[in-house]
């Protein structure tokens, strides 16, 4: 009788355990010639409901998505109470403190516009793909697969995201996205089993 409760506990205790999950999450601060900014955010929880990791950047990438810095901003390591509020052990660290207002002081350009999906954006095998359903016109290639899984690796580090970032084209998403003068700026979304991933890409004008 004891060895069948000792399990059942056990059972109870893994039930009510959350599971590891990472979120990654990338913001278009703004552009200037050749270059656009942004600001990523990596949230690990460990499998825990009452602590998590955070770790903020400021990123700078060239025309053809290459990364060219990415500077830490803030280190969070939060510790939350029974009644999901900070406790005074939570550490942050600011880094880099006038990184992100050294950026805005610059003259990049901060005009933009946005756009929603509407379905015309696709991933198939090889890329994602604008199509044209009121047009009599072929689909057109925006992004390759290659050019899509070298930027996840850009934003994403091996301590947050591991190294199997292998998906299917069904785990991959156009959300919306931005344009300026610059170029137009998609927002992409990849669900993998324990990880949510959103990032910026460019394409010139």
């Amino acid at each position: 009788m004891k060895k069948i409760y000792f399990y059942f506990l056990f059972f109870c205790m893994l039930a009510a355990t959350p599971s590891d999950f990472t979120e990654v999450s990338e913001v278009f601060m703004g552009s200037e010639e050749g270059k656009y900014y942004t600001v990523i955010s990596e949230i690990l929880n460990p499998g825990s409901y009452y602590m998590y990791k955070k770790n903020t950047y400021l990123a700078s990438y060239d025309g053809d998505n290459r990364l060219i810095s990415k500077k830490i901003l803030k280190k969070e390591d939060m510790l939350l109470d029974e009644n999901a509020k900070e406790s005074k052990d939570s550490v942050r660290v600011l880094k880099n403190k006038g990184a992100l207002d050294n950026l805005l002081k610059k003259n990049i350009d901060l005009s933009i516009s946005s756009f929603s999906n509407d379905g015309r954006y696709e991933m198939k095998e090889d890329g994602i793909y604008e199509n044209f359903p009121k047009e009599d016109k072929e689909s057109v290639k925006i992004f390759s697969k290659e050019e899509i899984d070298k930027k996840i690796m850009s934003i994403c580090s091996k301590d947050f995201c591991g190294e199997n970032m292998n998906y299917n084209k069904e785990e991959v998403e156009v959300l919306f996205g931005y344009y300026n003068r610059m170029g137009t700026y998609y927002v992409i979304k990849v669900d993998f089993d324990i990880m949510a991933l959103d990032f910026i890409m460019r394409k010139g004008r």
